[in-house]
């Protein structure tokens, strides 16, 4: 196209700014044409030239985007409805060209595409979308959509923008909030939960981390967990040392420990499972006692507390999910709590390649000194992956965040009624149980889980199919016990 239809406006007699946002390599020459509008008629009462154009450039891995913004101002001096349009010196595709806006001479915004666009796409969304249930073969499902419009418009506005799509100030300000929550110092984000707790294991068997763990050393682990809970320890030469859980609560029995340590036990990673928690009071006297490193996978407990205290708060690292069906969503992604600025900087280093740009000035400046005759913008001096997040992935966490408390009080309302129903139930003659949770804790439940009296396990198969032929979704509680 080499021309531009914009709105049908009504504007008052003042100065005006027109902003429009291409993305494109064309050397562009652009004029704004006005036209006022009468009844079915166009007559054309002023044409406007180019004033003045301003081209930004972002830089990003030494790399010339192509966003580019020009500005035209104009003035209107008779108050009426106008056609704007402008042309363009070349033929561009309808993807150069982005979006515009219009203010006013002392900037306030009079219309903005991006905005229009939003509106019509919220009121697509709301009309066409079905938010109730993502998964039609169940009845009940484990996980419905935990996003809605507000998530979509959010992010669609973003890909829009021409803002840089991976990790930059989007994920910086969804890590800060989320630190801020969880009542930790630092919050790093990655890719999925997995990632996080391999991060975490990575950052604690560094050499760059003081008391490293070394090859051969002992990490205590519930047999109830996930199994990138354990491959991690394995990868880095780490013996997992499994430890039974406590049936009431599913997490590690921290009555137990303490027979399980040895010369070689370094570190405790520990799991809540179902959003539970063990006594998180013993387990932290038992790791100071023993000079424990202790690492929290609380994938499944976003939101959960013990003492006042955010799980993930505890440890020297914390890991959580924002998976599809955990407490809030990012699609795939996690984040990494700590508290300490040089576990910190080790995170930032480990998970984007081993960079140096990662850690801070004075380590940056020790190393450019060090090794002056290599480009400092491109060095790396430690193990690393490729962990990033993307912004859009951090608009969407930014806003379900916010959503977190609401939606775990509906769990645990939900929780509630179904378990008073079933333990109430008169045909339920000890056949089920459930697991409690302790008096200190403040429980966000993932899930609802139960167990079957073991007299009735050789009815297990068929239960699962009654659930299955009734419509009720349904799985073990994660691996069930590992060591099996």
């Amino acid at each position: 196209m080499d021309t531009v239809n914009l709105i049908d406006i009504e504007l008052k007699i003042n100065k005006y700014k027109l902003i429009l946002n291409f993305n494109s390599s064309n050397d562009l020459k652009i004029s704004l044409v006005i036209k006022q509008q009468i009844i079915d008629n166009y007559n054309i009462i002023n044409s406007h030239n180019i004033d003045n154009v301003k081209i930004d450039y972002n830089l990003w891995y030494g790399e010339i985007a192509l966003n580019k913004k020009y500005t035209i101002n104009f003035e209107i001096t008779n108050k009426n409805t106008y056609n704007l349009k402008i042309n363009i010196n070349k033929n561009i595709s309808n993807y150069e060209f982005v979006s515009y806006q219009i203010l006013s001479n002392d900037n306030d915004i009079i219309y903005d595409s991006l905005n229009n666009f939003n509106s019509l796409l919220l009121t697509n969304i709301n009309n066409n979308y079905n938010f109730e249930n993502s998964n039609g073969k169940y009845k009940y499902p484990l996980i419905s959509n935990t996003f809605d419009s507000t998530e979509i418009v959010e992010m669609n506005k973003f890909l829009i923008s021409g803002a840089q799509l991976t990790m930059g100030s989007k994920v910086e300000k969804f890590e800060s909030e989320f630190a801020k929550y969880i009542g930790s110092n630092y919050a790093i984000m990655v890719n999925s939960g997995s990632s996080a707790n391999l991060l975490a294991i990575a950052a604690i068997s560094n050499f760059m981390f003081d008391g490293h763990l070394n090859i051969g050393d002992e990490v205590l682990v519930p047999t109830l967990c996930w199994s990138t809970t354990v491959w991690p320890l394995l990868q880095f030469g780490l013996k997992p040392v499994f430890i039974d859980i406590k049936k009431e609560t599913m997490n590690i029995n921290e009555e137990l420990i303490e027979k399980y340590i040895t010369d070689k036990t370094k570190a405790i990673m520990l799991v809540h499972v179902m959003g539970n928690c063990c006594d998180m009071e013993n387990l932290m006297k038992i790791t100071q006692k023993y000079n424990l490193f202790l690492i929290e996978d609380t994938c499944e407990s976003l939101g959960s507390s013990f003492n006042n205290n955010k799980l993930g708060s505890f440890g020297n690292f914390g890991t959580f999910s924002f998976y599809y069906s955990h407490h809030i969503t990012t699609i795939e992604g996690d984040m990494v709590t700590t508290n300490t600025k040089k576990n910190y900087d080790l995170l930032r280093c480990l998970r984007a390649h081993g960079w140096t740009r990662y850690h801070d000035d004075d380590e940056q400046q020790k190393y450019n000194t060090l090794y002056s005759d290599i480009d400092s913008r491109y060095m790396f001096v430690n193990m690393g992956f490729n962990f990033r997040p993307m912004e859009m992935q951090a608009v969407m966490g930014s806003i379900q965040l916010t959503k977190l408390d609401h939606k775990n009080i509906n769990r645990i309302y939900n929780y509630e009624n179904i378990k008073n129903k079933i333990l109430n139930h008169p045909l339920n003659t000890n056949i089920i149980t459930i697991p409690t949770k302790l008096d200190k804790s403040y429980i966000a439940w993932f899930g609802f889980c139960f167990y079957i009296n073991k007299n009735l396990m050789h009815k297990r198969k068929d239960y699962i199919q009654y659930l299955e032929q009734n419509l009720i979704e349904n799985r073990p509680i994660i691996t069930g016990n590992f060591t099996r």
